[in-house]
């Protein structure tokens, strides 16, 4: 059983096991793959179920140019914790089985998620590998918040009713105060004609970064002003009384 007939350091027994020939050095056993490659190992949340994360590939020595037929495998393990959240299909491409919330797998501000791997060659040799799956959180952005704002002095206070993609409040700030006042809640008094600028804005907080500002111009007409005069009678031959008015506007 250890005789070595073609002197390659594989005895006859192992070669006729693996389907090479005993009596030709340069006919030697299957060696099973010796690592594993994934193309991208990051992913945003948020993305759909079926998302595409990366494609494995095998590094294996009896196949230097890559060319054989690998089974590739999610299977239990040292580091299988989010083997659940994945699908892996036997050529070896990576998906998501869902959709997938950073807030919800974060831990001290990162979410990384672990799978083991198999690959398997047409010899079924195995070799097994954990790897980490790095999930990104989505940008919070601000929405449903108007680029300009025309109004007369005079006008009702109206409501900004900006949103953040995070659920966080927005708040606002103006640069004109004599004009447009905002208050915490997004309620625009009109304080004068001209013209404000007033920001939306959400500074983030914890694991959420900030939203970029956006600006909203106000522009504030003058009010229509007319003046009312007050009736007023006179009897035949009396002097003409006092004329007086008032302003309205």
């Amino acid at each position: 059983d250890q005789e070595d007939s073609d002197g390659d350091g594989f005895t006859d027994h192992d070669e006729n096991e693996w389907g090479s020939d005993p009596f030709d050095a340069d006919s030697v056993p299957n060696e099973p793959p010796v690592d594993l490659h994934l193309t991208n190992a990051s992913i945003t949340e948020n993305n759909p179920a079926t998302t595409l994360v990366g494609q494995f590939e095998a590094i294996d020595p009896d196949d230097p140019e890559q060319i054989g037929q690998y089974v590739f495998s999610l299977v239990n393990g040292q580091g299988d914790e989010a083997n659940e959240d994945f699908h892996l299909d036997a050529n070896g491409t990576l998906l998501t089985n869902h959709s997938l919330d950073f807030e919800a797998k974060e831990i001290d501000g990162n979410a990384t998620l672990s799978i083991r791997v198999r690959v398997s060659d047409d010899h079924n040799a195995s070799f097994e590998k954990a790897f980490s799956i790095i999930l990104l959180d989505e940008s919070q952005f601000i929405s449903n918040f108007v680029a300009e704002l025309n109004a007369t002095y005079g006008d009702e206070p109206f409501d900004l009713n900006a949103t953040s993609t995070s659920g966080l409040p927005v708040q606002y700030f103006s640069s004109n105060p004599s004009v447009a006042e905002v208050d915490a809640n997004g309620t625009v008094n009109l304080k004068g004609a001209g013209q404000a600028t007033i920001t939306a804005f959400q500074n983030g907080g914890g694991i959420t970064d900030a939203a970029p500002d956006l600006n909203a111009t106000v522009t504030v007409g003058k009010a229509d002003l007319d003046a009312i005069a007050h009736e007023a009678t006179r009897a035949y031959l009396q002097e003409n009384p006092e004329l007086t008015f008032h302003y309205e506007g």
